[in-house]
């Protein structure tokens, strides 16, 4: 049950989800009484006005969409009013797990419900994380899978709710392979590398020299400032100058990712000394093939 699961061990990253949907606190009826602290799973989209019992199921094939619903017994800032950092977590078979941080909106706190798109339709579908999922549970073998959800506070650890589901992959994997591709290139459609504003091929030389300590290799440097930026002391003697770049590189597992560098150039005397890394910002993934 567990061979091939190995292949999905790097979703062990902390990946970062937000979910951008304004949804409204629901009154505690019974519903709501009666599934607090339960994730639920149907196959299509949770409506709080129109979902019944009956629409909520356990077990799946492998062409069905999936979605899950995480149900409190009341808001977000009631029952976590000092902490709104969770995790959602996804176990398969009892071992392998994704974690992803939940970002909420403002609006968010105030609800006592909230979606999950496990395998989701890919043309309405609203998050990053599913394509992860998918991705994850396309490397199953061709039998029944149990997957279990936590949602839980990262500070306290405390679990607010939880819930399970059955996988039948029987009928083979191509949906979810499907579903996986789309949601990815889906994903990275709009995700290109920024254009050169400035090119200089010895200066991009001897910043590339500056990632020899990093794990993850650099495939390109782009340089995003048309020039140099110069700083100088409350006495206006030149301290240093930096200049921002975009670096993409590629880890071992053969994926790519985009990340803001800045170098900076001390001032020595009369000139600007070796290049050196000075900054490391945001970054964002992007297909490989995109990387010219």
């Amino acid at each position: 049950m567990h061979s091939k699961l190995i292949i999905i061990l790097f979703c062990l990253t902390l990946f970062s989800a937000t979910y951008n949907i304004a949804l409204s606190q629901e009154k505690p009826n019974d519903f709501f009484i009666q599934n607090s602290g339960k994730i639920l799973f149907s196959k299509l989209p949770f409506n709080p006005v129109q979902n019944k019992d009956n629409n909520f199921i356990n077990k799946f094939q492998s062409s069905d969409f999936i979605y899950g619903t995480i149900l409190l017994k009341d808001s977000l800032k009631n029952i976590s009013p000092d902490n709104y950092e969770f995790t959602e977590t996804i176990y398969i078979d009892g071992g392998i797990k994704l974690n992803f941080k939940i970002n909420f909106t403002d609006s968010l706190k105030f609800s006592n419900y909230f979606p999950l798109e496990i395998l989701p339709e890919p043309t309405i579908s609203k998050s990053n994380e599913a394509s992860y999922i998918a991705h994850s549970l396309s490397q199953l073998t061709n039998e029944k899978h149990k997957i279990k959800i936590l949602f839980k506070n990262i500070k306290t650890s405390n679990i607010f709710a939880q819930g399970e589901f059955e996988l039948d992959c029987a009928n083979g994997l191509e949906k979810i392979e499907i579903i996986a591709n789309t949601l990815t290139e889906k994903k990275f459609a709009n995700v290109e590398m920024a254009e050169p504003k400035m090119k200089n091929t010895e200066l991009e030389k001897e910043m590339l020299d500056c990632f020899s300590d990093w794990i993850d290799k650099p495939v390109k440097l782009v340089i995003t400032d048309y020039d140099w930026i110069y700083v100088r002391d409350k006495w206006q003697l030149m301290q240093y100058r930096y200049i921002n770049t975009e670096v993409a590189v590629k880890n071992k597992y053969g994926k790519c990712k985009l990340i803001n560098v800045s170098f900076k150039q001390k001032f020595k005397e009369v000139d600007f000394g070796k290049t050196e890394r000075f900054a490391v910002g945001s970054s964002k993934e992007i297909l490989c093939d995109k990387i010219k």
